[in-house]
């Protein structure tokens, strides 16, 4: 269902910082709600995505590189106009971090 978008998002984007939507619109602060490496194949995403779909009104497709250990990952993501609301659902899914799309900055939960 989302396998063209996360192919185009990951063809077109510069993966060391991009979020593109799937379902919804993009709120403020990017929550992952997975934990994915760079590797992970496009069949994995695609999967996830579809899995969040039922439960979160906004999926989105992030990339995002770890200032602390440089590592990249491409996950499923949501997003909330609320920092209170996108940090709980950032430590119930134990997420390194969030990113504020205003400020464009990274907020360091670990």
């Amino acid at each position: 269902m989302y396998k063209k978008s996360i192919k185009n998002a990951l063809n077109t984007q510069d993966l060391t910082g991009f979020t593109s939507p799937l379902k919804g619109s993009i709120n403020r602060y990017i929550v992952a709600l997975t934990h994915n490496n760079a590797n992970t194949s496009i069949d994995k995403l695609n999967t996830q995505a579809m899995d969040l779909s039922y439960v979160f009104l906004n999926i989105n497709i992030w990339g995002w590189v770890d200032s602390k250990t440089n590592e990249l990952f491409i996950d499923i993501s949501t997003s909330y106009a609320s920092l209170s609301d996108a940090i709980k659902v950032a430590k119930d899914n134990n997420q390194i971090a969030i990113f504020d799309m205003v400020e464009l900055k990274e907020i360091r939960l670990k």
